[in-house]
């Protein structure tokens, strides 16, 4: 329906319903459910068609992504942030579309498109720049620190997270700036990411508290729960087991308060890896069969890449070598999507090995010789030396096998 043809009446009906709902989201936490969902969208649909109330048009947006995202709703919340952001660039407003990049860039990232999370990122920062932004301009710098890192280049993220420090220690912030503590929040989640990805456990672990004091003093449910989930990791390396029991449960708690069935399928995942490092196989993989569906419905392929090899993991200490291959390959599949050799060379060393059990020798030698291929340009990765030697040994002893 075109504008033009609306009746005075319909328009004011749509004016009021976006005000109210907008009014009725601010500081709203839970999920919406499928009915709540339909009838958002259908606002948010004629709304878009209405250039002259665009800022509050943009308000409900700002409002309703978190809730969509948590919500697991993504390739079709992203139909509507770009016909936002086509608004938004025909009104010329450019920081609105740049922030609404930003959000597109996110569902992206979340879905494994991380050449997507970048270009609309870097679009971000155009628009920022144009309109001299300046803490636009270092949250993109932020989050192309978050890409580069998933991408396993921990120099670029290194780079960007300087750049951003830069900027941090000339802005005079004022403790009511809340963008500011945002952008701070992110830092130190990065800084703990990264120096995780080092293998660096009490540098990630200082970071994170640090971050989940912030918010904490916050109060809000979903953040709070997001922190918890990245101390998890950092407790279960330094086999600190009841620890990340006990932060893995809250956060799962806190994220089914919320409706968040994702986030909740990724904890109840990490909380299955505890298990499993516990020598605990079918609690784990209880676990990772209960989120599965949960993640392949939200398209999280990086989570699913993790959870097929965690499964892989735990059906071979189960014997149960045809389901650990099954799990294997469906990880390397994923894995191959995301363009991660690391993580596609450490699960392909788990099939060989599981090859290898079931007297397909030849078969786990090809396995294991095209992982250490996938590692031979990364050298410098934190990741690289350990992992090598044990696919190396790994290769040697089917050799000899296959030689015998």
């Amino acid at each position: 329906m075109n504008r033009s043809s609306y009746p005075k009446q319909f328009r004011m009906y749509i004016v009021r319903a976006v005000e109210h709902l907008a009014d009725a989201l601010h500081g709203h936490t839970l999920s919406p459910n499928a009915a709540e969902r339909e009838q958002y969208l259908q606002i948010l649909e004629y709304a878009l068609q209405l250039p002259e109330i665009w800022p509050d048009t943009y308000r409900l947006i700002a409002l309703l992504d978190p809730l969509f995202e948590q919500s697991g709703i993504r390739d079709e919340w992203l139909s509507y942030l770009a016909e936002g952001i086509r608004l938004s660039i025909r009104l010329d407003e450019g920081k609105n579309a740049a922030y609404l990049n930003l959000s597109v860039s996110y569902l992206h990232q979340l879905c494994g498109r991380k050449d997507n999370a970048r270009e609309h990122i870097e679009i971000s920062h155009v628009l920022f720049s144009k309109c001299d932004h300046a803490i636009g301009i270092a949250k993109c710098n932020l989050r192309l620190a978050n890409v580069a890192r998933l991408d396993g280049d921990l120099d670029e993220a290194d780079k960007f997270l300087n750049e951003y420090g830069l900027f941090a220690a000339k802005y005079n912030a004022t403790t009511n700036n809340s963008e500011f503590l945002e952008l701070q929040e992110l830092a130190h989640f990065l800084t703990g990411s990264i120096a995780f990805d080092k293998q660096k456990w009490q540098e990630a672990e200082g970071s994170f508290h640090k971050l989940l004091t912030l918010r904490e003093a916050r109060q809000q449910p979903r953040p709070i729960a997001l922190g918890l989930l990245n101390i998890g990791p950092v407790y279960r390396n330094q086999q600190k087991h009841n620890e990340a029991i006990a932060f893995y449960t809250r956060a799962i708690q806190l994220f089914k308060e919320i409706q968040d069935p994702v986030y909740a399928g990724i904890a109840q995942m990490n909380l299955g890896v505890v298990y499993g490092s516990m020598d605990l196989p079918q609690r784990a993989i209880d676990l990772y069969q209960d989120a599965e569906p949960v993640l392949r419905n939200a398209q999280s392929i990086r989570q699913l890449a993790m959870l097929y090899n965690n499964m892989g993991i735990e059906f071979r200490k189960l014997n149960e070598w045809c389901r650990a291959k099954n799990a294997y390959i469906a990880s390397i599949e994923w894995w191959r999507v995301l363009n991660n050799p690391i993580a596609l060379a450490n699960v392909q060393d788990g099939l060989g090995l599981t090859l290898q059990a079931m007297n397909r020798s030849c078969e786990a030698q090809h396995v294991l010789k095209d992982a250490l291929c996938q590692l031979s340009a990364h050298k410098s990765h934190p990741a690289y030396q350990a992992l090598f030697d044990e696919i190396n040994g790994h290769l040697n002893q089917v050799n000899t096998e296959i030689e015998s």
